[in-house]
């Protein structure tokens, strides 16, 4: 009687702190439940943990959420037909969920040639419609500005623009803003604004500083200013950087020790051309490097997952904020991905 008696106490305990999300671990003390949320970019994502199909994703509902999970190690992999698969191995803490976004990048990404030319350089903006190239005519540089969403150059409003924007020398400072581009050549500082009801652009000589955008061109913020991105050129090294002061980090720039910021993500050998957030994206960058342009995740947990985009000679690219390509420049001609 009393032996069934300490059974049940012992049981009745037992379940008693299980559904309080308790158990008990391998030093025989008691720990808390964690979770685990895995959310995707795409429908028809199937979702595995420690090599279990938890599930396959839908239109109205692309993640998944586990509870009741003892802290420790789970493997999370995210695959679909046709794109790379995603893996991660996450850490579920004492009473914490763990979150993670998977990126899924095609295999075989679509594309097309916009055009042939003599094009040697690009930039774009994250806030910005406006690509703008530098091509060589004869002895000459000039600058002009593509309108991807219309597939159309911007024309130049007179002949003082035209001037403003051919030069013998190379661009040596430029730097974005939505509306304008401010570049320096040997005809000095330049400002070139866009109109976009009339598709034109114009120019003229700028009296501002290029001290107030010394760095700008190695720089990148996202939508609401709050994560920086930038590239060191002398040693190719990337770092990203939170910019909030009130808020904390998100997971995927500073998981636990947030005196490391800034945080940096990736070294190479091999000259980078640019970086941009992925589109859409805070926690994945798109980086041109060597012969390549890869998807590389800020997440570094379980290791920084990086992708191929496009391989050639030596690419660059740029990004408009009213589509979903990536163009990109390279042997002189320019090109566009769909990125989805």
């Amino acid at each position: 009687m009393i032996f069934s008696l300490a059974v049940f106490v012992i049981v009745a305990t037992a379940i008693l702190f299980y559904s309080q999300g308790y158990s008990i671990n391998r030093n025989l003390t008691l720990s808390r439940h964690g979770g685990l949320y895995i959310s995707t970019p795409f429908s028809g994502s199937e979702i595995f943990i420690n090599n279990e199909n938890e599930k396959k994703t839908g239109v109205l509902n692309g993640g998944l959420f586990k509870s009741n999970l003892k802290p420790g190690y789970y493997a999370a992999l995210v695959a679909k037909d046709g794109f790379w698969p995603w893996a991660k191995t996450l850490e579920v803490k004492e009473g914490m969920v763990a979150e993670a976004r998977a990126i899924m990048v095609p295999e075989n990404l679509k594309g097309e040639i916009i055009e042939k030319g003599n094009f040697s350089n690009l930039w774009s903006h994250n806030k910005s419609e406006t690509i703008a190239l530098k091509e060589k005519n004869g002895n000459f540089y000039s600058l002009s500005f593509y309108l991807p969403d219309k597939d159309i150059y911007l024309t130049a409003d007179s002949n003082f623009t035209k001037q403003l924007l051919t030069f013998k020398d190379d661009i040596t400072a430029l730097a974005w803003d939505k509306n304008y581009l401010i570049f320096k050549s040997e005809k000095g500082l330049i400002k070139a604004s866009f109109n976009f009801s009339s598709n034109t652009a114009s120019a003229q000589y700028s009296s501002e500083s290029f001290e107030n955008y010394s760095t700008v061109k190695y720089e990148r913020l996202t939508d609401r200013d709050r994560e920086k991105l930038w590239w060191n050129p002398p040693t190719n090294q990337v770092f990203v950087d939170w910019l909030e002061e009130n808020g904390a980090p998100p997971y995927y720039i500073c998981d636990e020790n947030c005196d490391s910021l800034p945080l940096q993500i990736f070294q190479s050998k091999f000259t980078i051309q640019n970086i941009e957030f992925f589109p859409q994206r805070k926690d994945v960058i798109i980086i041109a490097v060597g012969n390549g342009v890869y998807a590389l995740e800020i997440d570094g947990r379980g290791g920084r997952l990086i992708y191929p985009i496009y391989k050639g000679k030596k690419p660059t690219f740029g990004l408009s904020n009213s589509t979903n390509y990536i163009y990109i420049l390279d042997d002189s001609s320019l090109l566009k991905m769909y990125l989805k």
